[in-house]
């Protein structure tokens, strides 16, 4: 409810919904994990309204599908996302999950987009090879990119979306350094930002572009309207 009136007051009219702030907080794994797998789907539908009510779109539900997912966990996911009226799943997932998400989002119909960290690791997304070999496997397996972590590992943010654009489902809009540097305000980092968001633009892509804001600063109303006003 906060974070609903905080977009309406800042005229924010798109948003990826994340778990956290759908799913119950302090339960053991175990837990989650029954609650995710009985969950009645009115709870969805609540949220669905919520966000209806305030002229708020959903581009996407970003649940991270890990290795520990249950099967059921996995198909509850497709089940949650189409209650919310979400058009797809964005996903800190990992590479080895892949295998077991492009079956079922093929027999759901839904796009699953792969969101990339810094971390380098054999099992986590952080490179453009690590996307690629992801959306080789399946036409459903798709690109949720950000920009600031991926210029973190020094990828190139601008040549990935020229050349992939029409497999983003959504992209991250944060500032960091190369070399695996910090958050910043945008603007104060390495993160082609502005480059971006024109190319979108211009384009006419129909790729909704998410603010994330992640570095420190105060009040975190008055931080995200410092953001929009540079997307702007």
């Amino acid at each position: 409810e906060d974070a609903i009136a905080v977009m309406t007051k800042l005229g924010l009219r798109s948003c990826e919904l994340w778990q956290a702030h759908v799913e119950p907080r302090q339960m053991s794994r175990a837990e989650l994990r029954r609650w995710r797998e009985t969950a009645p789907l009115d709870h969805f539908h609540r949220i669905r309204d919520q966000f209806a009510k305030a002229q708020i779109a959903l581009s996407a539900y970003n649940i991270s599908i890990k290795d520990d997912f249950s099967d059921q966990e996995i198909d509850r996911s497709f089940d949650m996302t189409t209650a919310l009226g979400a058009p797809a799943i964005t996903s800190s997932s990992n590479i080895k999950t892949v295998a077991r998400i492009a079956p079922v989002a093929a027999r759901r119909k839904m796009m699953v987009a792969m969101h990339n960290h810094s971390r380098i690791d054999p099992n986590e997304f952080a490179t453009a090879k690590s996307l690629t070999d992801a959306m080789a496997e399946s036409r459903y397996i798709a690109t949720n990119l950000d920009i600031g972590h991926f210029t973190a590992t020094n990828e190139d943010a601008v040549a990935f979306l020229k050349q992939h654009h029409a497999r983003i489902v959504t992209l991250h809009l944060k500032d960091r350094k190369r070399d695996q540097g910090p958050n910043v305000e945008f603007g104060a980092g390495d993160t082609p930002i502005a480059e971006v968001v024109k190319l979108v633009r211009d384009n006419g892509w129909p790729i909704p572009l998410n603010i994330e804001y992640e570095y420190k600063g105060r009040d975190s109303a008055d931080e995200v309207a410092k953001c929009l006003a540079y997307c702007r």
